[in-house]
């Protein structure tokens, strides 16, 4: 009955990436276009707004922030299986070789030689995990600056991306992406912010700017948006109102959930996929036994 249950269910899984091997997407892709409908983020938004049937068990790859990987190793088995999938670009990072700050951090403990180190007068194990989840309680301006200050305590030069698994898209890598209808660019903000953590202006300007940046370099319009970071906690409101004024149609979220007829547009949520599930730790997420067994 719980099989049957799951092949009749039709409502929508949105899975998001962030980084994983060519072999294991390959693996992912192979279970689940055996599996499942792999749909278009457009398509799966009209079905949610009450358009379109119910075609039995489909699901959306979804990709943030735009990394160099993407290009490269993925989008080539993304043809080979014909899967579409959304890639959400940090519009103010492409084409640059500056690392996303939580990149900026593991890149700093690569290169140091000591234990711990002391910031601001607190000491801090050297543990990747610690330093990003601080980080991600401080505001933007001051998020940077404790960065900053942590890379002068280790006293590593600031790394690049260039050469790295951090480097992301260059414009013209994301122009060929987008020109393939089997590839949607989306909006990321233009510096990654959490949203909740800026002032109100400030998260306009990078939702406005975002959409404004991607649009006159990709030439063509950018419908649909994934807050940063993605926790309930991440965004409210106010910031839903100005995505809409921006001329977004839907937004994403890193709420664990799948998406049903009528659900909020402007709060959908998604299912991570860790760089190294196994197929059968995808098949737990997607049929709903994942928080039971991990």
């Amino acid at each position: 009955m719980r099989r049957r249950q799951l092949a009749d269910d039709p409502r929508i899984t949105l899975l998001t990436y962030h980084g994983v091997a060519a072999p294991n997407f390959e693996q992912h892709l192979r279970w689940l276009t055996a599996r499942y409908r792999v749909v278009p983020l457009a398509e799966a938004a009209e079905w949610i707004r009450g358009r379109g049937r119910d075609e039995g068990r489909r699901v959306v790859i979804t990709f943030d922030d735009g990394y160099k990987s993407f290009y490269r190793d993925l989008w080539p088995l993304l043809r080979k299986y014909r899967a579409p999938a959304t890639l959400f670009a940090v519009s103010g990072f492409i084409g640059t070789d500056r690392l996303l700050w939580w990149d900026l951090i593991e890149s700093l403990l690569r290169r140091a030689t000591v234990r711990e180190v002391v910031v601001r007068g607190q000491r801090w194990p050297l543990d990747y995990a610690a330093l990003v989840a601080h980080a991600k309680t401080l505001k933007e301006p001051d998020k940077l600056r404790w960065i900053e200050e942590l890379r002068a305590a280790l006293g590593v030069e600031l790394p690049q991306a260039t050469g790295t698994e951090f480097e992301l898209c260059t414009w013209d890598e994301l122009r060929e992406l987008a020109a393939d209808p089997l590839v949607t660019v989306g909006g990321h903000t233009c510096t990654h912010p959490i949203l909740s953590r800026v002032p109100a202006e400030v998260a306009r300007q990078e939702i406005e700017r975002d959409k404004a940046i991607l649009e006159e370099r990709l030439q063509r319009p950018i419908r649909f948006f994934a807050y940063p970071n993605g926790r309930a906690t991440d965004f409210n409101d106010e910031h839903v109102g100005q995505l809409r004024a921006a001329g977004f149609e839907c937004a994403l979220t890193t709420v664990e959930g799948v998406c049903g007829r009528g659900a909020d547009l402007f709060r959908l949520p998604r299912k991570n996929v860790g760089g190294r599930f196994t197929n059968g730790a995808l098949a737990c997420k997607l049929t709903g036994l994942w928080l039971s067994v991990g």
